[in-house]
Formats: structure tokens, sequence, C-alpha cells
């Protein structure tokens, strides 16, 4: 049977927004978009950033303000590639679950442009953490967002399928650029999400390539 994405996502959120409202005081409900979104995210939050200071030097300018646009930014094709990705991993309909973690997560972020959450006061600097290869999942933003949803996982399969979605976020596009400290932390979090997913996991293709991948990235972070 075929899955009516935009319901299932439409249908989650009005499910557990009432969570976040209560646990962090988001101010109402998200309207779902769904679009095409560039690069490697399924879902985006909107807001806006005003800034300050020089008009010649954008990375040097002080953020001022910050606004929710109060929509959530859906790739149908993406999300749906994930779903199966994941469904094959546990050998469990899992869609749920991974929905709801990322709503959560975005909707953090829509918290972060209401509340100007570590970005009032300080310089713009996303071309810094370009530059120098911050994998996106430990950017300060994402890092809080993560922290968030892992934290809404109500047992321990929702938790095993959240901690590889961090983890998956958490690798570094390059490691020529990337600084060691953030490969490590990398193999250290993907190794405990990999650990995590076998106790839940049928499919013993994956518990088998889990167990090999955890040993390797264990002895390579000792070296």
């Amino acid at each position: 049977m075929k899955i009516n994405l935009k319901r299932m996502c439409e249908e989650v959120l009005t499910e557990i927004y009432p969570s976040v409202k209560k646990s962090i005081g988001l101010t109402s409900k998200p309207r779902l978009e769904f679009r095409t979104i560039e690069g490697n995210n399924m879902m985006e939050a909107s807001g806006e950033i005003y800034t300050a200071g020089s008009t010649f030097d954008i990375f040097n300018r002080t953020i001022t303000k910050t606004e929710s646009n109060n929509v959530i930014g859906i790739d149908l094709a993406k999300l749906a590639d994930t779903l199966k990705q994941y469904r094959m991993m546990f050998l469990r309909n899992t869609d749920k679950i991974v929905i709801k973690h990322l709503l959560y997560h975005e909707m953090r972020h829509l918290w972060q442009f209401e509340t100007g959450y570590k970005r009032i006061g300080t310089t713009y600097d996303a071309f810094r953490i370009e530059i120098f290869e911050v994998p996106h999942g430990f950017d300060t933003f994402e890092m809080d967002a993560n922290e968030y949803a892992l934290s809404m996982a109500k047992n321990g399969l929702e938790k095993a399928v959240s901690e590889v979605l961090v983890s998956m976020q958490q690798m570094p596009k390059s490691t020529l650029l990337c600084e060691r400290q953030y490969i490590d932390k990398f193999k250290e979090s993907y190794s405990a999400a990999m650990k995590s997913a076998i106790k839940y996991s049928y499919n013993p293709l994956f518990i088998a390539a889990a167990i090999t991948a955890r040993y390797a990235m264990k002895k390579d972070i000792k070296k």
C-alpha cells in the first residue's frame, strides 16, 4: 500500500506539537511546506536573521534580531528515500519515528529563531563554518536541536533511530579539511548509534555490518 507522506507528516505534526508547546513554549503550530530543498536536508525550518555593522564585510556583522517564519519545508523525495533506508536497516516500520525526530529537530530550530538562542549579539560566522569544515551536526544550533529531538524519544527503538539520524548528520563531508576532533567525535557518535541500532534491528546483514564498523572505528579512535 502506497504511503501518503504528506498526510503522515501532517498527522505526526498534529500529534507531537502539544508536547513541543509544553516543553519549550513554541508559540504556534508550524505550517508544513512541501518543496524541493537544495543540499542534503530533508526538512528545514524557516527564519530570518537581522544584522548590523559593515556593509562590505558581511561576515563581521553583528546579529541584532531573529524571527521565525513558523514554516518547515519538507522534501518528500529525500524523505521517502530515507524512510526506505531505515526500514531496511531495522526491518521494522520506523517511518513515523523518523518523521517525529525530524519534526522535533526542526521545531527546535523554529524556537531558536523565536528566542534568538545564542545568536543575538554574536558575529555572523556561517562562512567560517564552511571554510574550516565543522560538520553540520556539530554546529551549535544543530547540536541543540539534536539534543532536544533525542530527549523526546519515548522508548529504546525511538532512541536508537534518533541516535543513528544524529550520527549521520555529524558525518564530515571531507576528512582532508575537517579537524581531527570532529572526525573522532563523529566516530564515537556513530559507534554508539550502531550499538543501539543493533539491539533493535531484525536485519542480520545490517547487524554484521554495524558490528564491523563499530570495531573499525573504535580501533581507529584509540590510535
